[in-house]
């Protein structure tokens, strides 16, 4: 939230607080930021620069369905939210870096059937008309990855229902390859993929356990390949 030039991890608490962790050399994170309340019926996703102000901003969906924009003031701070989107009631949120080469950030969101459309960019927050760029994610948790494979082109990783992980590299066009098994033994895993923690311009993977509740990193080594697991946090 800050543009220093590192990934950061974001988290809502059972209270409701939205915590900014920032990320430190050697893929650990830093000291938590308070970003914000009220934030516990909320499905949150980002950052992600969706305004082109050169500040990561926050999207997050209601319980209503209604789509929020919480832009980025710099500083670790967010300002006041502005709706951008309605009828996402079962949606799931993945804000995915630039899929179509415009220079805009672009979004991806799974319906409750399971059909996978991409949302251009406009550059000032908000989105254009949705595209179908996939079916079949029933079960399904898809992640932004950034570019895994060094191609230049913005990839996304997917963990099936039992546990198995994919990486479906980005054409540059909104659509995807067939996917690529990179890895298994994810259940139970939630992700934070794409952001580069420790600086070396490599994407790198956050993963938590949810049964120990103990947060690893999994550092990018180019090639869509990563380094075994490092804890770097536990209580969550």
């Amino acid at each position: 939230m800050n543009g220093g030039g590192r990934g950061e991890v974001l988290a809502v608490d059972s209270t409701g607080i939205l915590w900014l962790y920032p990320g430190r050399a050697g893929g650990q994170l830093g000291g938590q930021v308070q970003l914000g309340t009220g934030f516990a019926d909320m499905l949150i996703a980002g950052p992600g620069d969706v305004n082109s102000d050169g500040m990561p901003d926050v999207l997050g969906i209601d319980t209503t369905g209604n789509l929020w924009l919480y832009p980025g003031l710099g500083a670790r701070m967010l300002g006041a939210p502005r709706q951008v989107g309605n009828g996402w009631t079962g949606w799931r949120l993945i804000p995915s870096g630039d899929l179509n080469g415009d220079g805009r950030v672009d979004l991806l969101g799974i319906d409750p059937a399971g059909d996978l459309y991409m949302y251009p960019g406009r550059g000032d927050g908000t989105f254009g008309m949705k595209r179908q760029v996939g079916y079949g994610w029933t079960g399904w948790d898809l992640y932004a990855a950034s570019d895994l494979n060094g191609d230049g082109k913005t990839d996304i990783l997917g963990i099936n229902s039992v546990g198995d992980l994919y990486q479906y590299a980005g054409r540059g066009d909104g659509t995807f390859q067939m996917k690529v098994k990179a890895g298994n033994g994810w259940i139970g895993y939630t992700l934070a993929a794409g952001g580069d923690l420790n600086g070396d311009g490599l994407a790198d993977i956050t993963g938590l356990d949810g049964t120990t509740h103990t947060l690893y990193v999994y550092l990018g080594k180019g090639g869509a390949k990563f380094a075994m697991k490092k804890q770097i946090a536990a209580g969550w």
